[in-house]
């Protein structure tokens, strides 16, 4: 819960500049990344602005695998139970988006399971996404606009990666690794939980990895 998450900053990343970013479900940054920072906000604008991957340690505690708050970046979008992964699809109750992400240290896989009009295939790598308590099934993390927020944040060395993508084989770009979150536990939080939406929409990944 919160307190945890404070406690966890407390122990991780000494400082007042750490721990507002610790509160905001940043990990520890590198020492020489954090060292050359001034305030929090700017140390916030600068965190959005970059790579994780790049700034993050790349070891160390991780608050015991939970995601209570987590800031991840989108690596990949592309759409399940469509012709072509690629295709841009209007947000709907049908649509649903599979997100490869990372918080800098890990990657994920991220499923659309309710409605998010804010994210689309075409949503550009390095937006960053603000996890809050999300379901976690299957080693799969569910987002809704309740459990995910997306950040104004653009990153030029990730964006430009977005044509090469597009340009991928169907085959490499349908591709859906159903064990990616092993290292995270199986988290249920049983408030607001559509038992026939989650069925169905776990049916839909497994008919996409099926058909691989």
């Amino acid at each position: 819960g919160l307190h945890s998450g404070r406690k966890f900053c407390q122990l991780t990343m000494a400082g007042s500049l750490a721990d507002v970013l610790c509160s905001r479900g940043v990990l520890p940054l590198k020492d020489d990344v954090l060292a050359a920072m001034t305030t929090s906000e700017s140390a916030w604008d600068f965190v959005l602005q970059s790579d994780l991957d790049a700034i993050v340690k790349r070891t160390g505690p991780e608050n015991g695998g939970q995601f209570a708050t987590r800031l991840v970046q989108i690596q990949d979008v592309i759409s399940i139970g469509t012709p072509d992964a690629r295709e841009e699809v209007k947000a709907s109750t049908t649509r649903t988006l599979s997100l490869s992400v990372s918080d800098g240290r890990n990657v994920y896989t991220a499923i659309e399971y309710k409605s998010m009009p804010a994210l689309a295939v075409s949503t550009l790598p390095g937006t960053k996404l603000l996890l809050k308590a999300p379901l976690v099934k299957r080693g799969l993390i569910f987002i809704t606009p309740d459990t995910a927020e997306v950040l104004p944040s653009y990153v030029p060395s990730l964006a430009d990666r977005k044509e090469s993508q597009r340009r991928q084989p169907l085959g490499q770009s349908r591709r859906l690794d159903l064990g990616g979150i092993a290292s995270i536990p199986n988290e249920e939080n049983e408030d607001d939980i559509d038992d026939n939406l989650l069925i169905e929409t776990l049916q839909r990944i497994e008919s996409n990895a099926d058909g691989q």
